[in-house]
């Protein structure tokens, strides 16, 4: 029994501590928590304040440096882009002044520009573009610009340009080569070559320009044939291409039939080709050689290396002028031995050619090289005759029919030419009467004829019988007519193979 009492008055007396310990523990904790929020309520806000100032007055410090840092490099690279910018418009108006050298800048600079249109009737014929051109130019750079356009018949082709360059003394800072719509296809290559390479020895400081009309979109011109040589040529020779076509071609659905339209066509061409001339006129420069005596070299190196071969040896041409020729009662023209040997002719393989627009109407005219009919023509006058025979070899004198003295009077000029297998000649003409040759004459065409004749079939008529047949009506033509069949029978055999089309009335080379 005392046992059990003594466990319990010790489970009391540990029950009585227990709860003792917890009520000084909830006193501990409550006195711990009453200090804690003490301290918290003692802290003052502006230690706060102090505490972090430091960390803003750095933020602030370091973001001004930054905002400074950022607007001095801004206004240097401003600085240098403005600096950039104007140097390299400086030295891009430096470079351009240097390219429009030869056209713009000569207008600019000395006040003055020619420009020389050298082809056929192409643009002629509207009113007022070629003054349009002229004034948009003076505008826009100042100075004063002149045209030169030399008189070429309507149907002039390559050939004719090159007979114009011998004839006059021409100039121009920039040329226009206006040719191939009324130029043979097969012979145009030969003679559009043979024009741009004596551009070039002529005017070896020039700007030409190659000229491919928008009459390619017509039927009845070569132009569309003759675009693809011009092209090619103008680009080996380091020559500009103005394609008018192809401008056409963008601003018209109906190219062909547009061409109908007349007046709508003339206000095309006023409105369209001057900027397209003025712009020509200055891409050469801008995209020329970057100087004159490069130029020129590369210009000669050209010439020396052609891209037809016949033109591998250097052509010749041989002017004639009316002065050196003897009048032959009202109708003929003689070249005697003398005049040709003087004139360097003996000995010489060529075609004749005319510098010749005929007159109005109906036209005939013969030539007789050492007493053969060589050609004969038959044109109206809206016609050029340009090439006259195929290849010759003169030795003794050349004889010119005409129909009418009124024929011979519009000659001019006669020119000798290198020859190409390609030239027949003219032979849709008939045989015309041969004048009375004086005496002297008779008798040296006499001797003549026996030492060049080639056959005993091309000699049968000498000249002394020209003359004593000029007293019938008759004769001469018939004699004519049987030398002609004669020498074309002795020579279809050896030219049958450069035969490409016979030539008809009206057809010009």
């Amino acid at each position: 029994m005392e046992g059990e009492e003594k466990q319990k008055q010790e489970v009391l007396s540990m029950q009585k501590s227990g709860e003792a310990f917890v009520h000084e523990a909830k006193e501990e904790g409550s006195e711990e928590k009453e200090r804690k929020s003490y301290g918290r309520k003692g802290k003052s806000p502006f230690l706060l304040f102090f505490v972090l100032l430091p960390f803003l007055l750095s933020g602030i410090f370091l973001y001004g440096v930054y905002r400074y840092g950022k607007n001095v490099i801004a206004e240097r690279n401003r600085h240098n882009g403005e600096t950039v910018v104007a140097e390299q418009d400086e030295k891009l108006g430096e470079q351009k002044e240097d390219k429009i050298s030869n056209s713009i800048n000569k207008l600019k600079t000395k006040g003055e520009l020619k420009l020389l249109f050298l082809g056929n009737d192409y643009l002629k014929s509207e009113n007022d573009f070629f003054t349009t051109v002229q004034g948009a130019l003076e505008e826009k750079y100042g100075g004063k610009v002149e045209w030169n356009i030399p008189e070429l018949p309507g149907n002039a082709t390559a050939l004719s340009g090159y007979l114009k360059l011998q004839e006059e003394e021409l100039s121009g800072d920039v040329i226009f080569l206006s040719f191939s719509d009324y130029d043979n296809p097969y012979t145009f290559p030969y003679y559009y070559e043979l024009l741009l390479r004596d551009c070039q020895r002529k005017f070896p400081r020039a700007e030409i320009l190659c000229l491919i009309g928008d009459r390619a979109f017509a039927e009845d011109k070569h132009t569309k044939d003759n675009a693809f040589v011009v092209k090619n040529l103008a680009e080996y020779y380091g020559m500009e291409v103005m394609n008018l076509a192809e401008l056409m071609a963008k601003k018209q659905t109906d190219p062909k039939a547009f061409l109908t339209e007349r007046e709508a066509y003339s206000g095309f061409v006023q409105r369209f080709y001057p900027n397209a001339f003025i712009e020509a006129i200055e891409k050469p420069g801008m995209e020329g050689q970057e100087d004159v005596a490069k130029s020129e070299e590369n210009t000669q190196d050209s010439l020396k290396t052609p891209l037809n071969s016949l033109l591998e040896q250097e052509p010749y041409c041989i002017k004639i002028s009316k002065e050196e020729f003897q009048e032959i009662g009202d109708t003929g023209l003689l070249l005697p031995r003398e005049k040709m040997e003087a004139l360097g002719m003996l000995g010489k393989n060529g075609i004749l050619a005319q510098s010749l627009s005929l007159v109005p109407g109906a036209n005939q005219g013969n030539c007789l090289v050492d007493g053969i009919l060589t050609a004969s023509y038959s044109m109206e006058g809206s016609s050029y005759l340009g090439i006259y025979t195929k290849e010759t070899l003169p030795k003794g004198q050349i004889l010119l029919l005409f129909a009418s003295k009124e024929e011979r009077e519009n000659f001019h000029e006669l020119y000798m030419l290198s020859g190409i297998p390609l030239e027949r000649g003219l032979e849709n003409g008939t045989a015309l009467p041969i004048p009375e040759m004086p005496v002297e004459e008779t008798a040296a065409a006499e001797a003549t004829s026996e030492v060049v004749a080639e056959s005993p079939a091309a000699s049968q008529l000498p000249s002394s019988e020209n003359a004593r047949a000029a007293k019938t009506e008759e004769k001469p033509a018939v004699k004519q007519e049987e030398k002609k069949t004669e020498t074309q029978k002795q020579e279809e055999s050896s030219s049958e193979e450069y035969i490409i089309s016979d030539q008809g009335p009206g057809d010009v080379r």
